[in-house]
């Protein structure tokens, strides 16, 4: 498994390596430069495997809380959360 994001080359973007255990999560961050002064975006992709270990979902949940931090955050993933109603 992977995952994978495309940025338009017209954009000036960076890969974040947010330092933490990175080898247990499926997971990739990036900064995207702002052009009209308004803060950088940090888009974080993610995958959780349904059966994914405890250590890597706490690893993946401070990759989060870490790129929360910054003034815009997009984060998409596919969490496999069983607990939500409805989603089984």
């Amino acid at each position: 498994m992977g995952v994978a994001l495309y940025v338009s080359d017209h954009l000036a973007c960076m890969e974040l390596h947010l330092g933490m255990d990175e080898e247990l999560t499926e997971s990739l961050w990036v900064r995207i430069n702002s052009r009209v002064g308004t803060g950088d975006i940090i888009v974080g992709v993610c995958y959780r495997s349904p059966d994914q270990e405890d250590r890597g979902v706490k690893t993946l949940c401070r990759q989060i809380g870490a790129a929360s931090r910054s003034q815009a955050l997009v984060l998409i993933g596919d969490f496999n959360h069983q607990e939500v109603p409805g989603l089984h």
